[in-house]
């Protein structure tokens, strides 16, 4: 009773000096403020997220208290937010000859260490602060952490963080952020029991269902997943972000005439956001529904018409339909919004290729290949194309220094087997023939279609009904 009585005359007393201040202001007349009225008028800025006013408010303090420490701790802070560690580092120090025994000057200061990215000296002005504490040492330990969470260090905040859940094990908000952490340094399976475990302590968290979604979603449990994102949104309803993760998930779990469901329920929440109707399209189109995904690429067109992806997906389905035309104007106008984007210029390899040009289908897998070197598709595009202009030797280099001698893609060894046979190399041929078969048997017919002449291959066919599996 007697402190909500305190905190009502608190109320009330910076009510006072706040608008006593900004009369001042609006008068354009001289005051005199106390060092605590200051502070209140700071703080209620600060508070209100009104931050020019709180800097302008702890200008004029300093021009009346130019040695108040508390209004200059103030100004440090101030700094911090604003992004100025260097400024903040100067004030500190000042402060620091006349509080040597202030921890907050120290924590200050650490905070600003780690903005520098100076985490050891960071860890030495935490140590100096902690060292002064004797109670609340716990809220200390964890105020530590957030900055260090704020700048990135995550494994080092993890280490406060358990800290502080030792001294006490009562504040489920360090259970959040230790999980949040174990997330952010991919530790998913410890996330997972963190998340959990906090769930425990507050079950209609939306934030921690949808983080402990995001997790399932990351290590492959998709009906963990779509559990948790169904949770966060049975606890809000308008939680758009977890409408959306979730239809993500079902669509890359492959269920996705339900997808599409959760996608119209995200857009009736969001009803112009380009993304999730130029999903729907993805979907249709994953199921063969080619009409449809047609026309939720051209809403998404309608929608923004620099929807780079929007414009891919028109190449793609005149791609299938054989209107190879509009399929290269479609990618130009994509290709043009995304220079570096590989699977445009994959697929304007592609287009080229079922033109009949391979020299200008070489210009765009190689691009492909420059963007994404790991993409194993690019590469024996790009091969097939130098088979087709009679650069055999040029392709069967490309496959061989891509891979090595110890290629497991069975369409890397069907195609090499196919290059090496057409020029002859016999031996060298069958090897990477009979490889394949054993990586994969049911790709086999790459090899045919490759190089024709193998179906009258005597040693061919011999090695492909050895291989073949029992019915």
């Amino acid at each position: 009773m007697f402190d909500d009585f305190d905190d009502f005359f608190d109320s009330e007393e910076m009510s006072e000096s706040v608008q006593r201040y900004e009369e001042m202001l609006k008068n354009k007349t001289r005051q005199y403020f106390d060092v605590d009225e200051f502070e209140q008028i700071i703080d209620y800025y600060l508070d209100s997220n009104k931050i020019n006013n709180a800097i302008q408010a702890t200008d004029l303090a300093c021009l009346q208290h130019p040695d108040s420490s508390i209004i200059l701790l103030k100004k440090a802070q101030l700094y911090i937010n604003h992004e100025n560690p260097a400024g903040a580092l100067k004030i500190l120090k000042s402060v620091e000859k006349a509080e040597s025994t202030n921890y907050e000057v120290y924590f200050l200061k650490g905070v600003v260490y780690t903005m520098l990215g100076n985490v050891r000296e960071a860890a030495r002005q935490f140590s100096k602060a902690l060292s002064m504490i004797v109670e609340n040492k716990d809220e200390v330990l964890y105020d530590i952490a957030i900055a260090l969470q704020e700048t990135n260090h995550y494994e080092m905040a993890l280490k406060y963080l358990h800290e502080s859940y030792e001294i006490n094990k009562d504040n489920p908000d360090v259970i959040y952020d230790i999980a949040y952490c174990y997330e952010k340094l991919g530790k998913y399976d410890k996330s997972i029991d963190n998340y959990r475990i906090y769930l425990e302590h507050d079950p209609f968290s939306e934030n921690a269902w949808y983080n402990l979604g995001i997790c399932y979603n990351v290590v492959g449990n998709f009906d963990k997943a779509i559990e948790a994102y169904d949770f966060a949104m049975a606890i809000e309803p308008n939680f758009t972000s977890a409408h959306f993760n979730k239809a993500n998930t079902l669509a890359n779990f492959g269920r996705y005439k339900e997808a599409i469901e959760v996608y119209n329920e995200f857009i009736l929440l969001e009803d112009d956001n380009v993304q999730a109707v130029y999903y729907i399209g993805e979907c249709y189109e994953k199921m063969g529904e080619y009409g449809l995904a047609r026309e939720y690429y051209l809403k998404s067109l309608d929608i923004d018409e620099s929807f780079a992806d929007a414009w891919y997906g028109m190449s793609v389905m005149n791609l299938y339909d054989g209107n190879l035309d509009m399929a290269l104007y479609y990618i130009n106008r994509a290709n043009t919004l995304e220079k570096n984007n590989s699977d445009y210029w994959f697929t304007k390899g592609q287009i080229y290729s079922k033109m009949l040009l391979p020299n200008e289908a070489i210009v765009c897998f190689t691009k492909a290949t420059e963007i994404d070197p790991a993409d194993v598709d690019s590469w024996i595009e790009l091969s097939e194309m130098f088979y087709a202009v009679k650069e055999i030797e040029r392709a069967v280099k490309l496959l061989e220094d891509l891979t090595g001698d110890n290629s497991t893609n069975a369409d890397v060894l069907y195609h090499l087997a196919a290059y090496h046979l057409s020029m002859q190399n016999k031996k060298r041929g069958l090897d990477y023939f009979e490889t394949a078969l054993k990586t994969d048997f049911n790709s086999h017919e790459t090899l045919m279609r490759i190089y024709p002449g193998a179906a009258d291959d005597s040693k061919v066919l011999k090695m492909i009904t050895k291989y073949t599996p029992e019915s």
